[in-house]
């Protein structure tokens, strides 16, 4: 049986324009039922960063928000 796992991949923080702090994102992210969250902060990695010091089980990938000519670009699995 394949691993199925219910992540939301396009994540903002206060860190940059969304409304949530992460640990506040976190909470929601765990009462939705989620298995994990990409963090997309324009801009930064900060929100990720704090996110990763909480104590969590959902799986966080580290991403991060271009803006380009043609349009917004997410980029994930940053290191």
């Amino acid at each position: 049986m394949p691993l199925r796992l219910k992540i939301d991949l396009h994540v903002h923080t206060s860190f940059s324009d969304g409304l949530g702090a992460p640990v506040d994102i976190l909470g929601r992210a765990d009462a939705r039922g989620l298995d994990g969250l990409a963090i997309t902060d324009h801009d930064t990695l900060e929100g990720f960063f704090r996110a990763k010091e909480l104590d969590s089980d959902l799986l966080l990938i580290p991403g991060y928000e271009v803006e380009t000519e043609a349009g917004h670009i997410l980029v994930l699995g940053l290191e």
